[in-house]
C-alpha cells in the first residue's frame, strides 16, 4: 500500500511540474542605453552591450517582483526577456519606461 501511495505522489508531483505556467506568455523588448556594436569584431563593445542588456534585464525583473511572473528565457545578446505574466504585470510592462515593446509569445508569432 505504501509503495502505491509513494508512486502516486511521485506521479502527481511530476504532473504538476509539467503543467504549463498560467498567465500570458510575452516577449518583452527593453530600452538599452547603448546601441549594438557596429563592428562584430569589437570584443570590448560587445561586452559593454551585453552588460547593458543584463543591467536592463535585472532592473525590469526587480520591478516585476511584486507581480506574479515567471522568467522563461533571459537572452544574452538581445535586449529581451521571455516571460509569463499575470494581468497586473502585463499592465505594468506596457507602462514601464524600461520597455519598448511587449509582444504576446504565441506559436507562429513573428520575432520582435
Amino acid at each position: 500500500m505504501r509503495v502505491i501511495v509513494l508512486a502516486f505522489a511521485a506521479l502527481a508531483l511530476s504532473w504538476s511540474c509539467a503543467q504549463p505556467p498560467s498567465g500570458t506568455r510575452v516577449v518583452v523588448t527593453l530600452e538599452v542605453p547603448l546601441s549594438a556594436p557596429a563592428d562584430p569584431g569589437d570584443a570590448l563593445a560587445e561586452r559593454r552591450y551585453a552588460k547593458a542588456i543584463a543591467d536592463a534585464q535585472d532592473q525590469l525583473l526587480q520591478e516585476l517582483r511584486p507581480y506574479d511572473t515567471q522568467l522563461l528565457t533571459r537572452y544574452r545578446n538581445l535586449p529581451q526577456l521571455a516571460l509569463v505574466v499575470d494581468p497586473a504585470a502585463l499592465r505594468h510592462l506596457r507602462e514601464s519606461p524600461l520597455v519598448t515593446a511587449v509582444q504576446e509569445d504565441t506559436p507562429g508569432s513573428p520575432p520582435s
